[in-house]
């Protein structure tokens, strides 16, 4: 594949733009109990399968999807674990009222996409791919940035 150009691009799953008014797109929110975080402990866990009731659809490449062009109802399942702590920080600016806790870990991310139109369907090799860079953190900013919480 070129950069930036989406001439091989045959797939984009998705959940489109919707007018949002914080201007958020390519979002949704999730249960509670598909979300598991020990910042401290440098663990985590994410699970989710997202369905054409929830917005999920195929547009088949970036641009389509940012101009809301045709697509097709799809299904995607992911599963991400992060562990293994290997370095921890903190990092604040005042000036621009942003403070950071963070832990890096490893990560592993299986994954799976179907387009319910077509039947084509993909998914991460047989073994937990692992995740290039990782990172759980806790983030404050704006009017939540002197807050504590």
């Amino acid at each position: 594949m070129v950069p930036g150009s989406f001439a091989n691009q045959i797939h984009d799953f998705d959940l489109g733009i919707h007018p949002f008014p914080s201007g958020l797109f390519w979002t949704h929110s999730v249960d509670a109990t598909s979300v598991s975080a020990q910042l401290g402990a440098g663990r985590a866990s994410y699970s989710a399968q997202l369905g054409p009731e929830a917005g999920m659809r195929d547009f088949h490449s970036i641009p389509n999807a940012l101009a809301n062009g045709p697509n097709d109802p799809a299904t995607v399942t992911f599963d991400v674990e992060w562990s293994g702590v290997t370095d921890r920080g903190h990092f604040s600016d005042s000036a621009h009222k942003f403070q950071l806790d963070f832990v890096d870990t490893g990560a592993t991310i299986k994954w799976s996409g179907t387009n319910l139109t077509t039947g084509a369907t993909f998914e991460s090799g047989a073994n937990d791919q692992p995740a290039a860079f990782a990172r759980l953190a806790h983030e404050r900013n704006g009017q939540f940035f002197n807050s504590g919480a």
